[in-house]
């Protein structure tokens, strides 16, 4: 299972000779604290090009099957359960929980951060960017607080990309992978 949120976002690189540091360079645009200056978006540790996973071919929807989309402040909300979770696939994440894990059913309503499981960097699927086609969205945090705004990439112009339901929400996603494993993920 994949736990985090934004956890695929920027491409680091490992040290050649060990484990004890790893290198980011934040090409291009992405949401960041700070940017590259020129000469500044190649990694020293082994000379590739730095920036977001997404802008070099490999988006993380394509890897744990969503991606980072949205930001806002430091809030959290809950995750309402979907058809989804009424899949024979899925069964296992009902045991214990029955009453719960129905559709409209509520999860994550508590949390150390923001009180919810959802919140500040929202994952989203996206099967454009590479979430499997055979993927499940098992539940879903929609955020409605104006903070929360469409991650750089997600904009091509002044507009927004789609309606704020669309891109403004975080997805519980299970997928098997084709050795037979399976995978669940959520975003924080």
């Amino acid at each position: 299972m994949y736990l985090g949120g934004n956890g695929f976002y920027w491409k680091v690189v490992p040290h050649g000779s060990g484990p004890w540091a790893f290198e980011l360079r934040r090409a291009e645009g992405g949401i960041r604290l700070w940017e590259t200056m020129p000469g500044e978006s190649y990694h020293a540790f082994d000379g590739s090009y730095g920036g977001l996973w997404r802008r070099l071919g490999r988006p993380p929807q394509a890897l744990v099957g969503v991606g980072f989309s949205t930001q806002g402040d430091y809030k959290g909300f809950p995750y309402t359960f979907l058809d989804g979770i009424l899949d024979p696939r899925v069964a296992f994440m009902r045991e214990g929980m029955e009453e719960a894990a129905r559709p409209g059913g509520l999860l994550g309503e508590l949390g150390y951060m923001g009180g919810g499981a959802a919140g500040h960097e929202l994952d989203r699927a996206d099967e454009r960017l590479g979430t499997p086609k055979h993927a499940i969205v098992v539940g879903r945090a929609v955020v409605e607080d104006p903070s929360y705004q469409p991650v750089n990439e997600e904009r091509y112009d002044h507009t927004w990309p789609a309606a704020r339901e669309d891109i403004i929400r975080s997805d519980l996603t299970f997928f098997e992978t084709p050795n037979g494993v399976r995978c669940s993920r959520s975003a924080r």
